[in-house]
């Protein structure tokens, strides 16, 4: 992954509504879920995948702990996505999966 990529998470990004703005760590958070839900996979799943507890997958949903760049391409990896998905603004319609 660049380091473009875990720059981005550091900062604010505009997800296209002026008024509403969501940190990378929240858009992160937000397209987990929806992968996840795609899926039909649990924190438990998460928790295997990333070599985590299960609190503490929990703790990046309600932000107590970041995402990190690694997390990130485990998750890619299991999801068959990009890396830059998780910083995205998913569109209506397509689907997410690279393959």
């Amino acid at each position: 992954m660049s380091a473009s990529l875990c720059c981005m998470t550091e900062r604010v990004l505009d997800i296209g509504r002026p008024e509403r703005r969501q940190s990378g760590q929240a858009l992160i958070t937000r397209n987990v879920s929806i992968l996840m839900a795609d899926a039909g996979d649990t924190r438990r799943t998460l928790a295997e995948v990333l070599g985590l507890t299960e609190n503490g997958v929990g703790h990046k949903f309600t932000a107590r702990s970041r995402w990190s760049v690694q997390e990130i391409d485990l998750l890619a990896e299991h999801y068959r996505v990009d890396p830059a998905f998780f910083l995205s603004e998913p569109e209506v319609g397509r689907g997410f999966r690279t393959d």
